[in-house]
């Protein structure tokens, strides 16, 4: 009698069949030998005819098993019978093991690495507005970023100023200061500036000017 499914004779004057041990099947009838279970599926019982894909967010990179991988954190799986696992990729992230997906990075935080457990915070000075992203952008002229893992930037106001990118406030207005014809000096120096016609002569404190 020819071995069944799932079974084998390995010997000749065999009395009986020998069932497949788990990590192996037998899908074909009269055979000698169970086929190991392919790299990406797996046999967890004996006498099995086929093997079982491993599930997504699960992988087995050899043959033979009873069982499947999970996914390490930071990785994924996103289709059946994998042999392998997946990095996240840059902009994306996973804090659990077993998933076959990766999370963006929510706005106010960025990934810049593959196989990230965590997105980081955009640090004071610098804001995302959107999700998955690698970086944070910084804040703009005029505007500044106070807290970490900001979404937006806020304006500088009350004739607050900030002339640098990237900062974390801005500049007071100072009420001693003089702005005419588009030269400014700040209160502390020696002169405020006014336009004359024909020449500039500085209107310094004390009743003295200077040319």
């Amino acid at each position: 009698m020819e071995a069944d499914y799932g079974f084998h004779v390995p010997y000749s004057g065999s009395a009986g069949q020998t069932g497949c041990y788990p990590g192996t099947y037998q899908s074909s009838t009269g055979q000698a030998s169970c086929t190991d279970a392919e790299p990406g599926y797996f046999v967890s019982e004996h006498e099995a005819s086929v093997p079982t894909a491993c599930e997504r967010g699960t992988y087995q990179p050899d043959s033979g098993q009873i069982e499947c991988i999970e996914a390490d954190y930071g990785y994924y799986v996103p289709s059946m019978g994998s042999p392998s696992q997946t990095p996240c990729e840059r902009g994306t992230y996973q804090t659990s093991g077993g998933q076959h997906e990766c999370i963006d990075a929510e706005p106010g935080y960025y990934v810049s690495t593959s196989a990230a457990l965590y997105p980081s915070p955009c640090e004071p000075g610098t804001y995302q507005d959107s999700s998955g992203k690698l970086s944070c952008q910084s804040a703009e002229v005029d505007h500044y970023v106070a807290e970490s893992a900001a979404t937006g930037q806020s304006n500088c106001t009350d004739g607050a100023t900030q002339p640098p990118r990237g900062q974390t406030s801005c500049i007071a207005a100072d009420n001693s200061m003089l702005i005419k014809g588009g030269a400014a000096a700040p209160a502390g120096r020696a002169c405020c500036a006014e336009r004359k016609v024909g020449s500039m002569i500085g209107m310094c404190r004390g009743g003295s000017t200077r040319q």
